[in-house]
């Protein structure tokens, strides 16, 4: 078959016969989308602000672009203390966690919020009381590591984190639409993978159901006498 010269009409004309198998191609793939969107774990964020000064004890009362680049470097230095995993083992001790260090370190995350100078760390657990417990344990450890190993006093805490009240949204249509899509595009693969193998009608009923038309009539297929008989 050649794919690059089908028409639409040809498309749709694959897709009416192959629309069995590209049924049967795309129900495990839905299926397995559906089951994993909906079961989905239910999980919450605990957020702690953090600002950097320009100095131990006062915030800058201006800003300029040295600044800001300090800040920027810093936010990276500190996003990979905050991850370091002497810290993390930390917490899994102190909480008894059932978490290894890499496992615990996806759940953590430090950035900076624009070009502020503001600095967020988050942490995701399925317990809201624990996202934000863990989210403050790991903060506070992680500016006593700053200040033991940097010597460096020049970022505090603007905002502890809180017990959640709303868990991290499900985005379920949008995992929904995906699945519909994936799965569509997974059978209509399929089905042409058959057609491109199997080019011929096997009998004229596959012609009347992909035509809707009746059989006017039916040419019999005749074998050739033997002619050495």
């Amino acid at each position: 078959m050649e794919i690059n010269n089908l028409r639409l009409i040809d498309i749709i004309f694959i897709l009416k016969k192959r629309i069995k198998i590209l049924i049967l191609a795309a129900s495990p793939i839905f299926l397995l989308g559906m089951y994993l969107t909906f079961n989905t774990p239910t999980t919450y964020k605990g957020e702690v602000t953090f600002i950097i000064m320009n100095n131990a004890t006062t915030l800058s009362s201006s800003i300029n672009t040295n600044d800001l680049a300090a800040s920027e470097k810093l936010a990276t230095i500190y996003s990979e203390i905050s991850k370091s995993k002497i810290l993390l083992q930390k917490i899994i001790n102190k909480f008894d966690l059932n978490e290894t260090v890499d496992s615990l370190e996806k759940k953590v995350k430090f950035e900076p919020i624009g070009n502020t100078g503001i600095l967020k760390l988050t942490y995701i657990d399925s317990h809201p009381t624990m996202a934000a417990t863990i989210s403050n344990e790991i903060a506070n450890e992680f500016l006593l590591k700053v200040n033991t190993t940097l010597n460096l006093k020049n970022i505090r805490i603007i905002e502890e984190a809180i017990p959640p009240a709303k868990p991290i949204p499900k985005k379920i249509f949008v995992k929904f639409c995906m699945v519909i899509l994936a799965s569509s595009l997974f059978g209509i693969f399929f089905a042409f993978l058959v057609e491109n193998y199997s080019l011929k009608l096997k009998d004229y009923s596959e012609i009347m159901s992909i035509l809707e038309s009746p059989i006017l009539g039916v040419i019999p297929k005749f074998e050739s006498e033997d002619k050495s008989s």
